[in-house]
Parts: C-alpha cells; structure tokens; sequence
C-alpha cells in the first residue's frame, strides 16, 4: 500500500466523520432518514472505489450545505440571547434534541441550550429549556445569556375582540331607543342570539368574555349570557355564562295625608254652617329600593382545553317564569393560535 493510498483512507474516514456529524445536526427526523439513506446508497456503490466515494462524498455535502440543513447553515438561526419566559424540560440532553423537542412543540418559539455549548464535538448533553406562553420573546444582545433557536413552525398567537353595544347593535324585543342592546321576555322560556362568527381552525388559549347588563331585580338569580367555543364539527369545546347581577338604587320619597285638626268659625254659615272642621297636613319621608341600572360584570380564563376550534357563539338566554335580563354591551376577547 503506497502513501497515496493511505491519504485516500485517511480522506474517507474523515468525509465518513464529517457526513455523520452533519447529520445529527439537520433538524428533523425526516431529514436525518433521506441524509442516512443518502450516505449509505454512496457506500454501496462505491465500496471498492476510494476516489469515487470521495467524489459523491463531496457532492453530498455540497447538496446539504444548499439546502441549508447543515451546520454553516444552522447558524443561522441560533443566537445568544435571553428569553423572557422559559422552563427546564431536560437536564441531559443535546442541542439537536432541544431543537427537536421545541420543534415537534406547537406552544414552543425558542429552544435554549447554556451559551456556546451547541458547537461541541462530539454532541454534549446539557440543560434544556423550551419558551411557552402568550407573548415570547428574547432580549439582551448576541454574545450574551443562551444559545437560542427559534422554531420556523411556531405561529404567533392573534387575538379576537370583539364588542356589541347599544345603539349600533340591537338584538331584544321591544323598543330600540331603551338603551338595551338585548332584553329577554320575562314571561316565558327565551333565548336570543347576539353573535355567531365562524373562522379559519385554530388553538384557543385565554378568553375575557364581559357584559353590562341587570336582571329583572328581584326573585332568584337570573342565568344569563353564555359564550360557547365550537369544535370542528360543531362540538363544544368549552362554554361559560355571565349571571345577570341584581341591580338595586334606593330612592327618598314622601308620603303626605291630611288629618282633622281642630274647628273654625265660618262667616259664610249659609254655606257649610257656622263651624267648619280644620284640616291640616302631615308628611313622612321613607326609603324604597327600585331597579337600578346596569352593572359591568366579566370572567377570565387563563388557560383554555388545548382542542381546535372553528367557531364562537353568543347568546342570551332565561328560563321565563319572572326572570328576565336586559344588556346593553356583551365584548369578548379571544387569544389563540392558529393551526
């Protein structure tokens, strides 16, 4: 065996290095399979041909960096910073691994790993943490905190707001000049819808859902104005109501009545006769409770069931038998993530 030869192995062990280690940095299971199968079809075919294997070795590299699935190319997305909500998921684990369990973790925007401990070769195993919440984002400057990747598939949360208020919306019965933007019928079951909206599929993650409205200010609790997050197939994914509160304001009144206090004499006796009874006036003040007018009232939920949603409804509704609420705003505001 000549130093030629020698050199030729020495080449191919290191491009066999260099393929392997590219591929445990691709992200994505699809693409370590097709690098894999790639690297293992150039063996095959050239087993007894050293220059050859060099040569496909090259051009499948080549390939990689074009596609940007190696390492001058991953890079490109990890930067030191700080993030501003995170949480420990492993504590022996791989950068690539972190980068794939953010990956496969639709909640997920950023895949932290300890600064300058992504580049190591061999791969080493350290803490990881994964962004979550509403709002995620990094802060401080490159050369500081962690080594950050963000997630190309995580979509930002958008929020949905929307608010029916009198006049512009009118959904009772009755007069719309009332300053009720809906009012049941207390005399029997009823049931009135104030919106249904439908939309493209997405995530629901935290809702406030608010009202100013009044029941019928006595009697039993009155239910109310409900709020239903509709499934893909029209099931309910979660569903709340606002109890119309009892609004009460107590106003002074008098009460005046005349009483016999004494006689007169009447000059004029031929009409009446010579005395005539003295009337006088006595008044007395007192407090009654009358129906007051229409109170905010609101609910948050901070974390929704994680299941697809398609459509919201609102409604109104009471159960007759004296019970009635009228309303004249009903808003709501929905965060959640498309899918």
């Amino acid at each position: 065996m000549n130093i030629t030869d020698i050199g030729k192995g020495i080449l191919a062990v290191t491009i066999t290095v260099l393929v392997f280690y590219s591929i445990g940095l691709i992200p994505g299971y699809s693409w370590n399979i097709l690098a894999l199968f790639g690297i293992m079809g150039i063996y095959i075919k050239n087993y007894q041909d050293i220059e050859g294997f060099l040569i496909y070795s090259f051009f499948f590299l080549s390939i990689l960096g074009l596609l940007g699935i190696f390492d001058s190319a991953m890079n490109d997305n990890k930067e030191g910073f700080y993030v501003n909500r995170m949480k420990l998921i492993n504590s022996n684990i791989t950068a690539k691994q972190c980068q794939d369990v953010c990956e496969a973790n639709r909640d997920c925007k950023f895949a932290i790993v300890p600064l300058n401990t992504s580049e190591a070769f061999p791969a080493e195993q350290h803490k990881c943490w994964l962004s979550y919440g509403v709002q995620q984002y990094k802060i401080g400057n490159a050369n500081s905190g962690y080594d950050v990747w963000k997630n190309k598939k995580y979509k930002d949360p958008i929020t949905i707001a929307r608010t029916f208020a009198w006049p512009s919306t009118f959904r009772g019965r009755g007069s719309s000049r009332s300053g009720a933007m809906v009012r049941t019928t207390s005399g029997r079951w009823d049931n009135i819808t104030i919106r249904y909206e439908q939309f493209s599929p997405m995530y629901p993650l935290n809702l406030n859902f608010s009202a100013v409205m009044k029941d019928q200010g006595w009697g039993n609790p009155t239910w109310g104005i409900y709020i239903r997050l509709e499934g893909m197939n029209g099931e309910t994914v979660y569903q709340t109501v606002l109890k119309a509160p009892r609004s009460v304001r107590n106003v002074r009144k008098r009460r005046c009545s005349r009483y016999s206090c004494g006689r007169y004499w009447n000059w004029a006796f031929w009409n009446g006769g010579f005395w005539r009874t003295r009337y006088c006036t006595r008044c007395n003040y007192y407090t009654q409770s009358v129906a007051g007018p229409m109170i905010p009232i609101s609910t948050y939920i901070p974390n929704l069931p994680n299941k697809k949603i398609r459509a919201v409804r609102i409604w109104a509704q009471t159960r007759g038998q004296g019970h009635m609420l009228q309303s004249s705003k009903v808003s709501y505001s929905l965060v959640a993530q498309p899918s």
